[in-house]
C-alpha cells in the first residue's frame, strides 16, 4: 500500500515538473504508473488530494533538511551557503509554471507553501543571524527581524522573477554574498573569503 502511494506521488511529481500541474490528469498519472485509474482513485480521492500530498511531502522533506543542516553546519555562514544550495535545488525542481498552477488552481495547498515560507524561513534566518552573532561572525548593529524579512524578500524575488542577465545560480549567489558581507564582522568577512563561495 505504502509503495503504491509512493509510486503514485513520485510519478505525479515528475509529470507536474514536466508539464505543469494543470495539464496533468488522473488518466496521465495512472498511465505513467502503469496501473488503472481505479487503483489511483483507491489511494487518492482526486487530483487535488494528490497535489496536496505532494506539497505536504515536499514541505516535510525541507523541514527535515533545515533541522539537519543547522546541526551539521560548522558555523552560521556555512549554514547559510548550504541553505542557499538547497533553495536553488528546490527552485530548479519546482519551476514557476508549477507554482503558478498551484496558486491558481490549488490555492489551499499553495497557502501551505506560503505559510511555510513566511513563518519557517523567517525563523530559520533569524536563528542563523543569532548563531552568527554568537560565533562572532555577524555584526550586532542591525535588527534581526528587519534583516530576516529583507532576506526573505530577496529570495522570493529571485525565484519569482526571470533574471535577464544572470542564471538562477549566479543571481542567488551574488545576492547572498552581498547579504553576508553586509552583516559580517571582520572575522566573518575573512571566513567568507576563505570559503571562496561561488
Amino acid at each position: 500500500m505504502e509503495n503504491l502511494q509512493q509510486t503514485i506521488i513520485d510519478t505525479s511529481v515528475k509529470l507536474f515538473i514536466q508539464y505543469g500541474i494543470k495539464q496533468v490528469t488522473m488518466d496521465d498519472i495512472s498511465r505513467a504508473c502503469g496501473i488503472s485509474k481505479k487503483t489511483v482513485y483507491s489511494q487518492y480521492e482526486n487530483k487535488a488530494d494528490v497535489v496536496d500530498t505532494v506539497v505536504n511531502r515536499e514541505l516535510d522533506k525541507s523541514l527535515k533538511y533545515y533541522e539537519q543542516n543547522s546541526k551539521e553546519s560548522k558555523n552560521a555562514i556555512e549554514e547559510t551557503i548550504n541553505l542557499l544550495q538547497h533553495f536553488e535545488q528546490r527552485c530548479k525542481k519546482f519551476n514557476a509554471r508549477m507554482l503558478n498552477d498551484l496558486q491558481k488552481y490549488y490555492y489551499e495547498s499553495w497557502l501551505k507553501i506560503d505559510a511555510f515560507k513566511q513563518k519557517l524561513w523567517e525563523e530559520i534566518i533569524i536563528d542563523n543571524l543569532q548563531r552568527g552573532r554568537n560565533e562572532g561572525l555577524y555584526s550586532t548593529e542591525f535588527d534581526k527581524g528587519i534583516i530576516a524579512h529583507m532576506r526573505l524578500q530577496q529570495l522570493a524575488s529571485i525565484h519569482q522573477s526571470a533574471m535577464q542577465f544572470l542564471t538562477l545560480h549566479e543571481a542567488l549567489y551574488q545576492v547572498t554574498i552581498h547579504y553576508l558581507k553586509g552583516i559580517a564582522t571582520p572575522k566573518g568577512l575573512d571566513l567568507i573569503e576563505k570559503l571562496k563561495i561561488k
